[in-house]
């Protein structure tokens, strides 16, 4: 019974989402050139909706390395939430 729901909503899941497609996605956006790494969140979040419209909930977070900021900064980080989130 157990594996008979998993396969349900693995084949569900899979219906609903694509990897190979995310990852169309975020390689066309992350090839427009953009001065705001929340312009490229953005972009990318509004084509995931698009693309997947039944999907409830996601997030994407954007990191550049070495942002050009002053003092010292590994990396800046922004990440756009849709959906409902529960914590």
């Amino acid at each position: 019974m157990f594996e008979e729901s998993c396969k349900r909503y693995s084949i569900a899941f899979e219906q609903q989402f694509n990897y190979a497609c995310i990852y169309d996605i975020v390689k066309e956006q992350m090839e427009i050139p953009s001065n705001l790494i929340e312009h490229v969140a953005g972009r990318i979040q509004r084509e995931i909706r698009l693309a997947f419209p039944t999907l409830p909930a996601f997030s994407v977070r954007v990191t550049k390395l070495a942002p050009p900021v002053e003092g010292e900064a590994e990396c800046s980080s922004v990440t756009l939430f849709h959906g409902a989130f529960t914590r």
